[in-house]
């Protein structure tokens, strides 16, 4: 079933009582129930339907649940708001509740989020998987088109050369731990990073929030659809073997490598 308005549901129910002479209760009655009620009615084959009801019912109600491009149905969303005790918001798209699940998550400090549902947790392992394989694959594109950009002119190639072509991330294997990474110059990745070097400068030691980071870089113009969700991708990535461990997060707060303080 397709992602449901409110509202529509609450008209399509109306329509129906007035049409068919149903008893659908409307006011002050949940979504579910009204979806069910018209179900239920739809199902029983009345006579007189509106044509109206009928493509809602055909291209809404009986259409397939939207997914996010990492597989998430607005039910599993809404079971994992329920278990983080957070609030669902119905008006939401799909995507946008993901994005926001997950930047609850991060946002996180250690001590809270063991204490979150094991199955969130496992759930939040998922994403973090599927965001860093498409990370990895978004950034080789982006470094091998800086690598990849037009020679000075006049310059000629080297006679016999020939154009190297960067792999994706799934022609080479799983990736190792990597010390020394760092993100290419001309990436936003890069940017975000580096805003983030002069804010912990600023700072004279103290971690950072992820919400200042991603409101710096929403005021500093990061080129991105979803700035704050780039930003939380990028830091995220930046604290695993892979991504370098360039950062560190404790507490809810982020720090350079080498940068957490002492437990007092």
């Amino acid at each position: 079933m397709a992602e449901i308005n409110y509202k529509d549901i609450q008209g399509i129910a109306k329509t129906l009582n007035e049409a068919c002479g149903t008893t659908i209760k409307v006011i002050g009655a949940k979504k579910d129930d009204i979806i069910a009620a018209v179900k239920e009615a739809m199902d029983n084959g009345l006579d007189g339907i509106p044509d109206s009801v009928t493509q809602y019912f055909n291209n809404v109600m009986n259409a397939p649940e939207p997914k996010t491009k990492f597989g998430n149905t607005l039910k599993d969303l809404r079971a994992n708001f329920n278990k983080l005790g957070v609030e669902f918001d119905e008006s939401k798209s799909v995507s946008d509740l993901e994005k926001d699940l997950l930047e609850h998550l991060d946002a996180l400090s250690d001590k809270a989020y063991d204490a979150i549902d094991m199955d969130v947790q496992l759930w939040d392992r998922d994403m973090t998987k599927l965001i860093n394989a498409e990370f990895e694959e978004k950034n080789a594109k982006a470094e091998e088109k800086a690598e990849g950009a037009k020679p000075a002119k006049g310059a000629k190639p080297a006679k016999g050369a020939k154009a190297s072509k960067a792999k994706k991330p799934s022609e080479k294997g799983p990736i190792g731990p990597r010390p020394d990474f760092k993100f290419s110059e001309k990436t936003n990745a890069f940017q975000i990073m580096s805003i983030f070097d002069e804010m912990f400068k600023a700072s004279k030691g103290d971690g950072i929030k992820l919400s200042d980071l991603q409101d710096a870089c929403v005021k500093a113009g990061v080129k991105s659809n979803n700035v704050k969700g780039r930003v939380a991708t990028v830091i995220k990535y930046a604290t695993l073997p892979e991504g370098g461990e360039q950062v560190a997060k404790v507490d809810g707060l982020i720090y350079p490598k080498g940068s957490v303080p002492a437990k007092k």
